[in-house]
């Protein structure tokens, strides 16, 4: 029977090279993410007071905030 022995409390080992890379990678993807929602949110109201009614649905602020949920979603 094999035993793992667990690691000590308090001791860390050091990260290797793509372990950096890909912390920063995946901070980099999330920022962006994060940039990306940020500028659909400053266009959402003036984009769907425009699409609305192409679509057959009143401009109100009830329909906004639903679709724009639902688009955000």
């Amino acid at each position: 029977m094999a035993v793992i022995a667990a690691p000590m409390p308090g001791i860390r080992s050091k990260l290797n090279s793509n372990q950096i890379k890909g912390f920063w990678a995946a901070w980099g993807g999330w920022c962006l993410d994060g940039m990306d929602a940020f500028i659909y949110a400053l266009v959402l109201v003036p984009a769907l007071t425009e699409l609305l009614p192409k679509s057959g649905l009143t401009v109100t602020p009830g329909n906004v905030g639903y679709y724009g949920s639902v688009l955000q979603a």
